[in-house]
């Protein structure tokens, strides 16, 4: 059954509401391929199972709202927005949204004999909500009016109904946190006439809107698209991921990939892959419209291939998994960040220094507004913008950059982690070439405690290390200490040699 807290998904956020107040953060200043402008609002539009008219009106735009990752039984099929401004509002009085969608539900076999059964259905689901009237509730949401009824106009089993409810910015962590909105919706529950896989059509409306303030008179717009809905005989089962398929097919990847099983890794992102890539295959839709759990695919994917070394392999998926994050607004701000680091990172290994730079410096912005200065994700940033000037022999700039992921590192993977080692080679370096050789000697010298405990006093990877400490010696004057550590060094060298 599809329980209370599904439907409210469906019919609030699965909707659209959340993808609104994504594009009003972002701004949408001029149309992308994520905001296709309706041309022709007397053109039917087909998506699987039915066909639709478009709302009629000025600045209708038809948008890309994808299934989301949460709710895989549910599918937004079509989405429209009127777009209202051309920046993000200053004022909550101005942060209003206007949407038409149509979504499918899929219910898993349950099946209704009459529309007596499936309003009782609509009613049933709808009764906490009824019960809470006039009382705050779950993420301080209010209802505040529902009908329903059943209504055969369209051609099949329908429950039209009409709702208001009352939120808080906080609620749904929106720009104005203290304000109230009202969410007004209506439209139409319907069973789609294919019933070979049971499937419930949400046709509908929604305003939002802040609370005091009058909805926009719309209705000559939105009506005849609430009303066009032509089902088609057969439901294309293809046009669905399957119920938890995605689900097991990127868990059996992720638990080939903690075990190192390179190939079965592969061979199970690749199944999720082509599950998450299904909808969009069906509609006849780019790709790059898609959602979070198809960029978080290709980017797993990638990481395969990374690991394996297969950096032309993990190119082209996190450069898709990109045109995903850019394209969608209010998408996860920590993977977006993420793919553009590790596209910074593979251009950085690819000796594409002008390119990396630019990835790594977005990634980095990204990171600080969605996490905070000092979140780890930051950190590896960083570390990165740290070694790409670093190579570059960029001194004074790589210095910054390691200062602050020195403390980062630090917490994240303690003291005397190789990676701390890492940076404080780096940092000494750096300074050191500034001429600041007093400030690069304890770094130096901290960095090879790490190294030697790590590795023994003997270890090869000392030799190089021993003599950079070694040259910032003597350069403070300490020369008798600088020749003990060449000498170390020669050692540790000649023994590689003669064991090879």
């Amino acid at each position: 059954m599809l329980h209370l807290g599904k439907v409210r998904r469906t019919a609030l956020e699965t909707s659209g509401l959340l993808f609104a107040l994504g594009l009003i953060a972002a701004g949408c200043a001029a149309p992308d391929p994520a905001l296709t402008p309706i041309r022709d609002p007397t053109q039917r539009l087909d998506v699987p199972g039915l066909s639709v008219l478009p709302p009629q009106g000025d600045n209708w735009f038809r948008a890309s709202f994808p299934p989301s990752p949460e709710e895989l039984e549910t599918v937004s099929l079509i989405s429209f927005v009127k777009k209202l401004q051309d920046a993000p509002p200053a004022r909550p009085e101005d942060a209003r949204i206007v949407l038409a969608a149509v979504n499918a539900s899929d219910l898993k076999g349950q099946r209704f004999d009459t529309p007596a059964q499936f309003l009782q259905y609509i009613k049933g689901e709808f009764e906490n909500f009824e019960k809470l009237t006039g009382e705050m509730v779950t993420r301080r949401q209010r209802l505040l009016g529902l009908e329903v009824a059943v209504d055969e106009s369209l051609g099949a089993t329908c429950v039209r109904y009409r709702r208001v409810t009352e939120f808080t910015g906080e609620s749904m962590r929106w720009r104005f946190r203290d304000a109230l909105f009202i969410f007004a919706t209506r439209g139409f529950f319907c069973l789609h006439p294919d019933r070979t896989r049971p499937m419930m059509i949400d046709v509908r409306y929604d305003q939002t809107y802040l609370k005091g303030q009058e909805p926009l008179p719309l209705d000559a717009e939105v009506e005849p698209f609430l009303k066009s809905p032509v089902f088609t005989a057969t439901w294309p089962v293809a046009a669905l991921p399957t119920p938890g398929r995605w689900d097991s097919q990127f868990k059996a990847g992720a638990k080939a990939f903690d075990e190192q099983r390179w190939s079965d890794a592969e061979a199970a992102y690749k199944a999720a892959l082509d599950e998450a890539e299904k909808p969009f295959k069906a509609q006849d839709r780019p790709v790059f419209e898609a959602d979070d759990r198809l960029a978080l695919t290709l980017n797993h994917l990638a990481y395969v291939y990374q690991k394996q070394a297969r950096l032309a392999d993990a190119e082209p998926l996190l450069r898709r998994a990109l045109a995903i994050y850019e394209k969608r607004p209010g998408a996860d701000q920590r993977r977006y960040g993420q793919t553009l680091n590790d596209l910074g990172f593979l251009s950085l290994h690819q000796g594409e220094h002008e390119q990396a730079e630019a990835l790594l410096r977005r990634s980095l912005a990204v990171r600080e507004v969605a996490l905070g200065p000092e979140d780890f994700d930051v950190g590896q940033s960083l570390f990165n913008l740290m070694n790409l000037y670093y190579e570059q022999s960029r001194w004074a700039e790589a210095e910054p950059y390691a200062r602050r992921a020195l403390p980062i590192y630090e917490r994240k993977k303690g003291p005397d982690d190789l990676l701390v080692g890492g940076i404080l080679t780096v940092l000494g370096h750096t300074l050191d070439r500034q001429g600041k050789v007093a400030d690069a000697e304890p770094l130096l010298r901290r960095a090879l405690a790490i190294v030697e405990k790590r590795f023994g006093p003997d270890h090869w990877e000392l030799a190089n290390l021993l003599n950079d400490y070694a040259a910032v010696l003597r350069k403070l004057g300490q020369q008798s200490k600088a020749e003990e550590l060449e000498a170390r060094a020669r050692a540790i060298r000649e023994k590689a040699s003669r064991s090879r």
